[in-house]
């Protein structure tokens, strides 16, 4: 086939192929022409590299101080109270617990003498811390104080009652029973009152301090038997 061409027409193709092919080389020129100074541009502008830190953490809040705990108060110390100053009882003239021997009463009055005891008195008490005489106790059982037996109750004979009632009584510095009182009952009332009324008459012989008469105490028993 392209040996049937002629030379006139194969040469006319062969400028349309060199034309076309100029114009391509021409516009990729001009188009590489336009994006030279783009390209000059992007080599030429600094790269800038940003070095990002992490960010720092929020320092956590201090936890607050423990309260330090609290020390004890020491309780303040008391001034020491002056002692309450002793006041002296008042003394009662009392006699010392009659022994086992002391006289017992039945019909009449015991002819026995009652020990001396050493009691307190108002005497003792006046006297300070000087030495004072011994008090010797009431007596009842004197020959010559003449003192009744007691009535035996009627009831309590018909009735079987027996028993021993101790007095205490206070005497007075001129021998009189100021006081009779019960101190042992014998467990029946009319035993017990008769005693009491036969005594309330008596006379003793009163406590002595040396040559002073005094009030002092005595125990008198009193005995009621059938057999007497």
């Amino acid at each position: 086939m392209h040996a049937n061409l002629s030379a006139p027409q194969f040469s006319d193709r062969a400028l349309s192929l060199a034309a076309v092919i100029g114009l391509h080389i021409a516009a990729g020129a001009g188009m590489l022409m336009l994006a030279q100074p783009v390209i000059q541009q992007m080599l030429a502008a600094p790269v800038l590299i940003e070095l990002v830190s992490p960010a720092p953490q929020e320092p956590s809040a201090p936890e607050p101080p423990r309260p330090a705990p609290m020390k004890p108060r020491s309780a303040p110390a008391q001034r020491p109270q002056a002692a309450p100053q002793a006041v002296a009882p008042k003394l009662v003239q009392t006699a010392a617990p009659a022994p086992a021997d002391a006289p017992t009463i039945s019909a009449a009055p015991v002819q026995k003498e009652t020990p001396a005891a050493a009691v307190p008195s108002e005497a003792v008490a006046k006297a300070g811390p000087a030495v004072v005489e011994a008090i010797q106790a009431p007596r009842h059982d004197a020959d010559y104080l003449l003192n009744p037996k007691p009535d035996y109750p009627r009831a309590s004979r018909s009735l079987g009652e027996e028993g021993k009632v101790w007095l205490r009584v206070q005497v007075s510095e001129d021998g009189r029973p100021l006081q009779v009182l019960i101190d042992t009952t014998s467990g029946y009332q009319r035993l017990d009152r008769a005693a009491r009324e036969a005594v309330s008459s008596w006379r003793f012989v009163p406590a002595r301090q040396g040559q002073t008469n005094v009030v002092g105490w005595v125990r008198v028993p009193v005995l009621f038997e059938l057999n007497h």
